[in-house]
């Protein structure tokens, strides 16, 4: 400071020689310059060495910041730069947040970036099935999701119930915290709308006065002229109609669908055809296998066309 002070003085004297001083002093003459304007602006405090960190620096970020970052990026791993920089945005405003880039150099500071798989060619298939939607829960999708290893080591393969259009799926807490790039950065739950419609009651199948009713057992048989016939496990509980069009034969359906038709033929005609079915115990699985034997009304039953 003493030599600033004396360079200063005799550069300011009447007719001094700003460059023969600089040399003297073994400064460049920008620096005498710089010096001598500093005097005359600020004084002697003008002549105090200044900072060289800039008064901002767009590279810099805030340590709450860094560390939010850092707690996402682990809750998360799967997560990228954008969608930790979304959720971010919601939880500090948008003008707190840092940009996709600043969370990614961040990322790439501290080892936290993963290198990309190489692109995987996808085979689509033509023609396939498209599910259009115009508002939460118009359709729903069922879905079976990729299995993995619980924490207690159990084999877990979740079946998924989702909305198509919010992208909700039900009863699961990540609907509130994952942002969607289908839904432009939105989560599911900032979408859905719970479902005006009320719970809906199980229907009961009618059937017109013609038709006999009965009630599927729990091998899956309805009872047929005194005799069980296998119909289907799928509809254990439910009532079916029967309606016989000859003295041998029955037609079967569930609400509007064709189940087939029931033939109830005598012993001596019973093995011409391949559909045959053998007589089934109405009490349970004990006898399958066992070899075919007549009814007490000495026919065997035979299911034609059964869908």
């Amino acid at each position: 400071m003493s030599q600033k002070l004396d360079f200063i003085e005799k550069a300011i004297a009447p007719g001094a020689n700003v460059s023969a001083l600089c040399a003297e002093y073994g400064i460049s003459r920008q620096t005498g310059h710089k010096w001598i304007r500093r005097y005359h602006q600020e004084g002697h405090l003008g002549l105090v060495e200044h900072s060289r960190r800039p008064s901002s620096s767009p590279l810099a970020t805030g340590e709450d910041i860094v560390v939010s970052i850092v707690e996402l990026r682990d809750r998360h791993p799967t997560w990228g730069p954008q969608k930790i920089a979304r959720v971010l945005a919601r939880q500090l405003g948008c003008d707190n947040a840092p940009s996709r880039s600043t969370v990614a150099r961040v990322l790439r500071r501290l080892g936290k970036i993963r290198r990309r798989r190489p692109a995987v060619r996808i085979w689509s298939v033509d023609r396939r099935p498209r599910v259009e939607v115009k508002a939460p829960n118009d359709p729903w999708t069922i879905d079976f999701e990729g299995w993995w290893r619980a924490l207690n080591g159990d084999r877990c393969e979740p079946l998924t119930v989702r909305d198509a259009y919010s992208r909700c799926v039900l009863a699961v807490f990540v609907n509130h915290v994952r942002p969607h790039d289908a839904l432009e950065g939105k989560t599911p739950a900032e979408l859905h709308r719970e479902s005006p419609r009320r719970e809906l009651v199980p229907r009961v199948p009618t059937y017109p006065p013609e038709w006999q009713v009965r009630r599927v057992n729990r091998t899956g048989c309805v009872r047929v002229n005194g005799d069980f016939v296998f119909v289907s496990k799928a509809l254990v509980g439910q009532l079916v109609g029967l309606r016989q069009e000859t003295e041998l034969r029955w037609a079967a359906r569930f609400f509007d669908v064709d189940l087939g038709t029931i033939e109830v033929l005598p012993i001596r005609d019973a093995f011409v055809g391949p559909t045959v079915i053998e007589p089934v115990d109405p009490l349970g699985p004990a006898n399958e296998g066992s070899p075919a034997t007549p009814s007490a009304a000495g026919t065997v039953l035979r299911v034609s066309a059964m869908s």
